[in-house]
């Protein structure tokens, strides 16, 4: 019995061993995920080294990761590698000079058709927005580097960009986000303010009855 006890002992702490070590595993997974947001930066510049198509194709895949209301994916991805069309839409608006200077660029856009009915119709806005950061930040993961240059909904910025990339009415370009390696090193900025943090306190309500005998 003494032998067949620390047999199951042994068992039970080879047990908390490895539970330990997964958990070391996830705090290590979760601190670098703290860490490439809080690092994060918006790369205007860039050299003109391009990614590599696999680069590419996980930044598509984090975009298509990102959180969808009622997982309708309202969205659409361009990418655009031709020089011409970058520098077109770079002339667009002011906030869009740096897809000129990416070596390429990836148009994020939204269907508001296939979202919800009535006022839900809106929430393409939050899926396209979760999207465009998903794709920021997976850049600024591998190496990279990316920004979010707003299109929508400044009208003149949508029907330029529109008209350059031949795009449907049913279509709504929301924001580029230019790609690259940045030329140069970037400091993260501190956005922190804790003014802008209120806290709503749980507290019991009376219940029906206390409600109808109070006086």
């Amino acid at each position: 019995m003494l032998a067949a006890g620390l047999v199951v002992l042994g068992a039970r702490l080879a047990c908390l061993e490895t539970e330990r070590e997964n958990q070391n595993n996830d705090d290590a997974g979760g601190s670098q995920t703290i860490d490439n947001i809080m690092t994060r930066t918006s790369v205007r510049r860039f050299t003109d080294e391009a990614p590599l198509d696999s680069a590419m194709q996980t930044l598509l895949k984090a975009g298509m990761a990102a959180h969808s209301s009622g997982n309708k994916q309202p969205w659409r991805m361009i990418v655009v590698v031709d020089d011409e069309v970058r520098d077109s839409i770079a002339t667009a608006a002011h906030n869009l000079k740096s897809v000129g200077a990416a070596p390429v660029a990836i148009v994020v856009c939204g269907v508001p058709g296939e979202t919800f009915q009535g006022e839900g119709d809106g929430y393409w806005v939050a899926d396209c927005s979760a999207m465009a950061q998903n794709i920021n930040l997976a850049a600024h993961a591998m190496g990279m580097g990316a920004s979010i240059c707003a299109v929508y909904p400044r009208e003149a910025r949508v029907k330029k960009v529109s008209r350059l990339l031949n795009l449907p009415d049913s279509i709504v370009p929301f924001a580029v986000v230019p790609v690259g390696f940045p030329n140069a090193a970037c400091t993260a900025k501190d956005k922190w303010d804790e003014s802008k943090v209120s806290y709503c306190l749980l507290y019991t309500s009376p219940s029906p009855r206390d409600l109808s005998t109070s006086r």
